[in-house]
């Protein structure tokens, strides 16, 4: 499109330049159509032969001149409006239905049979228009079909015609077949050339809302278990590549969620204080957790790191106290992976007790094996007790730094973790010592599968370190903990009313082939697009997502694609099927061996697909039937080549050649929009236009320029 732009802007420019340079005196035309070569409009000055009577004489037939000529220009202005711009549909050069609609979303196709009703045609003829004086003042045949390209009625400055003249141009030779201008180009086209609507193949984009719950208000029990925080829940796309469709996605976060809470403690021997300061965590926590939900519900699991070398201690010695020798803390319990401890229970007398009997141990190096810990509280539901309809809440407490996948090498584990639950009968991690950590994108994948939001409270030294890693797992947040853990009940409920406070949207199997935008609409009514996230919610506000979807492609036949839109941290989700319209209505009417087609050959959409050895709009041409007679009627003159060198004969007329440089045309391809010379790299240097000597049809924007341009060489220098 840039190159025609180009184009269109560098032709008005000439023009321009020539309304302001134009003058001369009309001369009489000559009786032959000359050719439109680069022509190079010069400024005229009539010059007296002699004395102040022929000077004053002369200045003003060039006045006269000058002024008939700004005129004839404006009109040309005026139609270069209308005919200057790319038409990619035709340009493309479609030769099926299927083709017309990849090329471009704006571009249709019209499956009406050649001969139905009034549909307009064009082929290259031979005696295009008979030579004039004036190109203008054009005598037709009477046996041609004409199309005015402009109502507009002209100045015509030839003496041989009126002095107005029409633009018209024929459209067909009589006895020549009928075959359509383009099946392919743009809708409002196809019906100006009478293509009927029923017969235009031209499949939108469109969505269609499948399953459509309303939002719910509040959560609280007996409800929880219909709680809708997403809207619609389902629908289907029907995709034409190129061609963009949207729709809606609302999400709320209801008032009085299920709220389930799994503590995940460091029990390493730095955390000694720590753990006496939660001892009594379960009845305070609950207390203030009831000022937020009414259902709630509290677990607990520790960690330390793998008990093998060099993470732990290992020597017989240490075998059963790995604190044995350490004069601060003389006894501790051997290091372990994960333990699970408390299923989630509205009992928080259990939770206190049950942290009451905790022990700390002690591991070798710095470095924590929590994230071991993280992903089996997040994969083993069943066994932690994660409610479906529940909010989901993973306290991961620390002093120090996590490994990470990789760092089992160290020990020689060299298995990566595989993402599964393994928690032997006594509730503990019984793959500690023989998979690797997991990785940072396993723990995000795992955490958002289970709808699991994660608060990483940590030491202050810690903080940027674990900030970083919220930017890699989608759904967490982190808080600063006091050194002895004093300030844990304030920090859980902070984040979790900052988790509450926003929504996220998440895309799950994102088929490669279509692209999504977002436009985000959050609680100020203002779309903001390229967002997919509100922040600065308060419980119960509902934001919007517009969401835009474009296929990229066509896949193989029957292949089904979908995915899914899901908030952070919510159960909730948009389950979205696509299908492709990559196939067009007509197809399905195909008939093979044709009558339409000379039964040689499948009549699809209103075109003939010939079997090998036939040729034709109709397959009407055996291709071994070719004669020198034939032949003949493919050179433009005896002696030339078939089809100018630059085409194949087939049928009786010349199939053109596609070029790199442009375009080859006319009925012995004798024309093209590319062999004027250039300077740097424009035609005629800008000043003029490239040759077209009739009977060459030229395109629309041609023909204009050719229009006007023939009375300008009526003026001489």
């Amino acid at each position: 499109m840039q190159g025609a732009e180009f184009r269109s802007r560098r032709t008005f420019a000439v023009v321009s330049r020539l309304l302001w340079r134009a003058g001369g005196a009309p001369t009489l035309c000559s009786d032959s159509c000359p050719p439109l070569s680069c022509w190079k409009l010069r400024r005229l000055e009539a010059r007296g032969s002699g004395g102040k009577e022929g000077r004053k004489e002369g200045r003003m037939r060039s006045r006269e001149g000058s002024a008939r000529l700004r005129s004839l220009l404006f009109f040309l202005l005026l139609l270069l409006q209308s005919v200057t711009s790319l038409n990619v549909c035709t340009s493309g050069s479609a030769s099926s239905c299927e083709e017309c609609l990849l090329i471009h979303q704006s571009c249709a196709w019209c499956a009406q049979e050649v001969g139905d009703a009034n549909v307009t045609v064009q082929i290259g003829v031979k005696d295009y228009l008979d030579c004039t004086p004036c190109f203008l003042g054009v005598v037709l045949h009477p046996s041609q079909s004409l199309i005015c390209l402009s109502r507009i009625t002209i100045p015509c400055f030839s003496p041989f015609v009126g002095d107005r003249c029409s633009v018209c141009f024929p459209l067909q030779e009589s006895g020549r077949p009928r075959t359509l201008v383009s099946r392919c180009d743009l809708t409002r086209n196809l019906l100006k050339q009478g293509c009927e609507p029923h017969f235009i193949e031209n499949p939108r984009s469109s969505s269609t809302v499948l399953k459509n719950k309303p939002l719910s208000s509040k959560g609280s029990w007996p409800t929880q278990y219909d709680v809708i925080q997403i809207m619609p829940q389902k629908l289907s796309l029907s995709l034409r590549p190129g061609d963009q469709t949207s729709f809606e996605v609302q999400v709320r976060q209801v008032e009085d969620y299920p709220v389930d809470l799994y503590y995940l403690m460091d029990l390493s021997l730095s955390m000694k204080d720590d753990l006496d300061t939660i001892r009594n965590l379960g009845t305070k926590l609950a207390e203030e957790m009831k000022k937020l939900t009414s259902n709630f519900r509290l677990g607990f699991g520790s960690f330390v790191d793998k008990n093998i070398a060099p993470f732990s201690y290992t020597a017989p010695k240490y075998q059963t106290n790995p604190c044995n020798g350490y004069k601060l803390f003389p006894n501790c319990v051997p290091s372990f992976g994960f333990r699970h401890i408390l299923s989630l229970t509205d009992k928080v007398d259990r939770f206190n007790e049950e942290v009451q009997k905790q022990m700390v141990s002690r591991n070798r190096d710095a470095p924590e094996g929590g994230f071991d810990a993280i992903l089996q509280a997040a994969v083993c539901k069943e066994r932690i007790g994660w409610r479906k309809e529940a909010f989901h809440l993973l306290v991961f407490a620390t002093d120090d730094v996590p490994h990470l996948a990789l760092d089992g090498r160290l020990a020689g584990l060299v298995e990566p973790h595989d993402g599964q639950c393994h928690l032997d009968e006594k509730n503990e991690y019984s793959a500690s010592t023989r998979m690797d950590y997991p990785s940072l994108a396993l723990l995000g994948e795992k955490l958002a599968e289970n709808n699991i939001y994660l608060i990483f409270a940590v030491t202050k030294r810690l903080y940027v370190i674990y900030k970083n890693f919220t930017a890699l797992i989608p759904g967490t947040t982190v808080e600063i903990l006091d050194l002895d853990s004093k300030n844990i009940i304030q920090l859980i409920v902070n984040a979790y009313n900052n988790i509450r406070s926003k929504v996220e949207l998440t895309v799950w199997d994102h088929p490669e082939d279509i692209s999504l935008s977002f436009t985000a609409t959050c609680q100020d009514g203002r779309p903001l697009p390229g967002l997919r996230k509100c922040a600065d919610l308060k419980i119960g506000d509902t934001v919007s997502f517009n969401v835009s979807v474009e296929g990229r492609g066509c896949p193989p036949p029957g292949t089904s694609r979908s995915f899914t839109i899901r908030p952070v941290g919510f159960k909730d989700r948009l389950e979205v099927s696509i299908s492709y319209r990559c196939d067009c209505g007509c197809t399905g009417l195909t008939q093979a061996n044709s009558s339409r087609c000379s039964s040689a050959g499948t009549y699809s959409c209103g075109v003939c697909s010939c079997e090998p050895g036939y040729l034709g709009a109709r397959c009407e041409c055996p291709e071994d039937e070719a004669s020198s007679q034939q032949a003949a009627l493919c050179r433009e003159a005896e002696g030339k080549q078939l089809c100018s060198g630059r085409g194949e004969c087939s049928c009786n007329q010349c199939m053109c050649y596609e070029s790199e440089f442009g375009k080859v045309y006319g009925a012995y391809c004798e024309c093209d929009d590319f062999s004027c010379a250039r300077h740097k790299g424009v035609l005629c240097s800008g000043e003029g236009v490239p040759q077209l000597q009739p009977p060459c049809p030229p395109s629309l924007m041609c023909r204009a320029i050719a229009l006007f341009a023939v009375p300008l060489l009526c003026f001489t220098t």
